[in-house]
């Protein structure tokens, strides 16, 4: 009977035993994985999440339109994945099918009609997909996705990492132009300490240019001449001042 009463009380022991699948806590905006760019949406709260093979971030994002929902940016660095870990608490790593964005965009912005763009769009970390509808009032709204990943190559000690991004805006009287700003101009300010976690691919190399003989390179395309004062016009020829005329005397009357 003891050693029945002492498993039961191990049983009961092991069943109140709760395991956290992904940790949820709130950051500093300073620690935010990526920033707008000057001028855009001011962040107001990052909420980081946890995973067996990755950390994301839902950076919510300042706004004044009247939709449903959050600006919200969602930045996820993937990492060195640990097999042992249960599925749930693994993030899932899979680039955006074309067939899952519209389920995508109605969780994100229930009730809009989101039209997908066929223009080819590229920021400063590679190409990236977008879809823009209106929302009621003069709302326009912005979902953009993009999956930074370096090429695969053969090799024994493979570089690998990943970060998915999402970005949901809405403005009021906002153009497409404007919206598009916020993701062209998006800095990733995070990274995985590991010599095994690139994302973005060897470094383009050096000008073949550079070094050549018989070439010449001028930085006149590299300077920004936006803040030059536009010379004036060369002066024209100084007039001479011309004599006062005298005064007509009258005759003096004898």
């Amino acid at each position: 009977m003891a050693a029945i009463s002492a498993a039961l009380v191990g049983c009961a022991a092991q069943s109140t035993d709760v395991r956290i699948l992904a940790s949820i806590e709130g950051v500093a905006s300073e620690r935010a994985f990526a920033t707008p760019p000057p001028g855009g949406p001011a962040i107001v709260e990052v909420t980081e999440h946890a995973y067996a093979n990755a950390t994301s971030q839902d950076i919510i994002l300042s706004g004044s339109g009247r939709s449903t929902g959050q600006n919200i940016l969602h930045v996820a660095l993937y990492l060195p994945a640990d097999s042992t870990a249960a599925p749930e608490a693994r993030l899932p790593d899979a680039p955006l099918a074309y067939t899952d964005i519209g389920a995508e965009l109605e969780k994100a912005l229930p009730g809009i009609d989101m039209r997908i763009s066929d223009n080819f769009a590229q920021n400063a970390y590679g190409p990236f997909g977008y879809a823009l509808g209106r929302a009621a009032g003069t709302d326009l709204c912005l979902y953009a996705w993009q999956r930074i990943r370096g090429p695969e190559k053969a090799s024994l000690f493979p570089r690998r990492g990943t970060i998915a991004i999402r970005l949901r805006l809405c403005e009021p009287d906002a153009s497409e132009a404007k919206l598009l700003r916020v993701i062209y101009g998006l800095h990733i300010n995070a990274y995985v300490p590991s010599p095994d976690w690139n994302p973005y691919g060897d470094p383009r190399p050096a000008d073949p240019r550079l070094g050549q003989l018989g070439t010449s390179i001028y930085p006149d395309a590299a300077i920004d001449r936006r803040g030059e004062i536009e010379p004036g016009e060369p002066p024209r020829g100084r007039l001479r001042a011309r004599a006062p005329r005298r005064a007509a005397t009258e005759p003096v009357a004898e």
